[in-house]
């Protein structure tokens, strides 16, 4: 009985198993992290973009400020958003508007997004 215990066991070997679990459990959670990674990168980056265009265009619809105020100061903060007043039946307001693209690591392509604040004009 010792002798087939001792030959079981022998011939059960694990050698290169530890590297073989390390491969398959870490390369994969690694390349999962990193997307959720790039994914919460991209939330944090519209959210900030939308917060960025809402503050210009609450900066554009005060009353005491001119149209030449407004385009200095958007050029100064983000030349790259454009600011419109729109008029409708519910009234007037500012709408700021900003493309961008985003790459998340391991994603093969670039993902376009638009952030967009509004605010009312004042009297």
């Amino acid at each position: 009985m010792q002798f087939l215990k001792s030959s079981l066991s022998k011939s059960k070997r694990e050698n290169g198993s530890a590297v073989l679990e390390f491969i398959v459990v870490v390369i994969p959670a690694t390349i999962m992290v990193l997307t959720l990674q790039g994914l919460f990168g991209l939330a944090f980056s519209i959210q900030a973009l939308e917060q960025q265009s809402y503050e210009l265009a609450r900066y554009a619809a005060l009353a005491d400020v001119t149209e030449a105020e407004v385009t200095e100061y958007v050029n100064r903060i983000a030349p790259d958003v454009t600011i419109s007043k729109v008029f409708d039946d519910q009234g007037c307001f500012y709408l700021a508007r900003k493309e961008g693209t985003f790459q998340i690591w391991a994603w093969p392509w670039p993902i376009d997004f638009s952030a967009s604040g509004k605010a009312s004009c004042e009297i």
